[in-house]
């Protein structure tokens, strides 16, 4: 976590900015995935299986999802605060994750997992690696306004 701190101190501002910021994250992503279900389902047959049927779809959908995200950084003050955002997610994930195994067996667990990784964990990898790679590429030399 070394651009989230200053003088090795943790800049609290940040992570606070990035716990907020990755809330509204999740409710936009339930709200695009909502919207977009019906025409993944109409362009996207259900009788193909497989890996490619099963994380295309979500991975296209969170993939696009996540340009409003890359588009905030370049206008944000503090450019680390959506890549910080996109490390929450990957934590509510393992957090999830780590509930629903130790609650839940069989195929319940199996059926929550596959939710909790299609819909939680995709966003939360494709849009940490854009915002991760813009901010790499753009903002790290940079100091925050």
């Amino acid at each position: 976590m070394g651009i989230f701190s200053k003088d090795g101190k943790t800049k609290s501002a940040v992570l606070l900015s990035a716990f907020s910021v990755s809330l509204i994250v999740v409710f936009a992503y339930f709200a695009f995935y909502m919207l977009s279900a019906g025409a993944v389902a109409f362009f996207w047959p259900d009788e193909t299986g497989g890996f490619i049927a099963k994380w295309l779809p979500p991975s296209l959908v969170s993939i696009v999802a996540s340009i409003p995200w890359a588009i905030l950084l370049f206008v944000m003050r503090d450019k680390r605060v959506i890549p910080a955002a996109f490390v929450f997610l990957l934590v509510y994930t393992a957090l999830i994750a780590l509930f629903v195994t130790n609650t839940y067996s069989g195929e319940e667990r199996s059926a929550l997992l596959n939710l909790v990784f299609i819909y939680l964990g995709l966003p939360a990898f494709w849009g940490g690696l854009i915002s991760f790679g813009l901010y790499s590429a753009f903002f790290r030399n940079r100091t925050p306004r």
